[in-house]
């Protein structure tokens, strides 16, 4: 999925600027989505889908992920990842915790993604460029 931030430029998003989302969460009590994409500074970072506008809805090579109230749409790649467990915030605790066999894995299949969707992103890093 492709979108293009709609807001004020701010230290992390470009106004204009067309970003890739590589995962999606939606919360149903809240009534919420938000994006996780690689912003400017090259980290991952969750955003409210309300401050974008839509490009490209292709979710190919992605899978859902369904809890009680939540559900979580991720690069496939990504889900393997998860081995037994059904919870992608286990991944992400293990970027941001430096792990560096997930961020090397993870970073591989975001940039393979970019790639195969022809859109240019920061070499993803835990704590940024």
């Amino acid at each position: 999925m492709k979108v293009i931030f709609k807001e004020c430029t701010n230290e992390y998003l470009t106004y204009g600027k067309e970003y890739l989302v590589f995962e999606i969460y939606m919360n149903f009590d809240r009534q919420t989505m938000s994006f996780r994409l690689i912003n400017d500074k090259g980290i991952p970072s969750m955003f409210n889908s309300d401050e974008f506008s839509y490009t490209s809805l292709s979710l190919d090579n992605m899978v859902y992920l369904k809890g009680n109230n939540t559900c979580v749409i991720t690069l496939a790649e990504i889900y393997l990842l998860l081995k037994d467990s059904e919870d992608i915030n286990i991944v992400w605790e293990e970027y941001f915790d430096n792990n560096k066999a997930i961020i090397n894995d993870v970073n591989r299949a975001i940039m393979k993604y970019a790639s195969e969707k022809n859109i240019s992103v920061v070499e993803p890093s835990p704590y940024g460029s």
